[in-house]
């Protein structure tokens, strides 16, 4: 009787393991840069000639470029917290050679208000991606 129920238990476990793993069938061991990235609190979407697009995301902090299919090309982080205060990014525009330039805001330590903006830290990427 032990034998027929440990059997039965291994095909169960055998059968629902295979089931999993039809129903996940290429994802679950993509790798991590193939797989798809949720962009969460866009703030500003900018686009180029070449049909890329610049999006300004995760609380500010981010910038992120796409190609005109979806595929992430790469993406910038600003540090959350510095010494005199927080930085985020502002404002996208894109020019004809595929350069974007981002406004670096700074704000007090609290957040509550605005020290500074600084475009000489604004990003400036190369239509090669080289920055």
């Amino acid at each position: 009787m032990n034998k027929k129920l440990a059997l039965s238990l291994l095909t169960a476990t055998i059968l629902l393991t295979g089931w999993g793993m039809y129903l996940t069938a290429g994802q679950a061991f993509a790798l991590p840069w193939v797989r798809p990235a949720a962009l969460a609190g866009i703030s500003d979407v900018t686009a180029d000639p070449a049909g890329n697009l610049y999006f300004i995301g995760g609380s500010k902090l981010t910038l992120t470029k796409t190609d005109n299919e979806g595929h992430i090309l790469y993406s910038i982080t600003e540090e959350k917290e510095t010494s005199d205060g927080m930085n985020h990014f502002d404002g996208a525009a894109a020019d004809q050679e595929g350069n974007v330039y981002v406004l670096n805001t700074r704000l007090d330590p609290f957040g509550l208000y605005v020290t500074g903006s600084d475009s000489s830290k604004s990003v400036r990427t190369e239509a090669a991606n080289r920055f």
